[in-house]
């Protein structure tokens, strides 16, 4: 438990420092069972973590410690996050999904 506590207290600093550094605050965040993506008023995403199933959104499979922009997704509403997927809703009511696909 104290483990999983301090992954979580590191990823808040991490947001923190990330939006602090840019004057702007998360819009909504969304956590997975080893990353966590979280969309910037404008619909930038940004996500950092494990990636073994390219969760992160990048076209790889390399995992993050500090949050990266995804730069294939913008005009992002809201997020999930699931095991070792992400999902996001776009502005124009599309949903995109990206990492594991086991069941299609």
């Amino acid at each position: 438990m104290t483990q999983t506590l301090r992954k979580c207290a590191s990823s808040l600093f991490t947001i923190l420092a990330l939006f602090s550094a840019t004057a702007a605050h998360a819009q909504t965040v969304a956590g997975g069972a080893q990353h966590t993506v979280v969309a910037i008023p404008g619909g930038a995403v940004y996500t950092w973590g494990a990636n073994t199933n390219g969760q992160l959104g990048d076209g790889t499979t390399t995992a993050h410690k500090t949050p990266e922009i995804v730069s294939t997704i913008a005009s992002v509403t809201a997020l999930a996050a699931g095991q070792a997927h992400t999902l996001a809703l776009k502005s124009d009511g599309t949903v995109w999904a990206w990492g594991a696909n086991s069941y299609g």
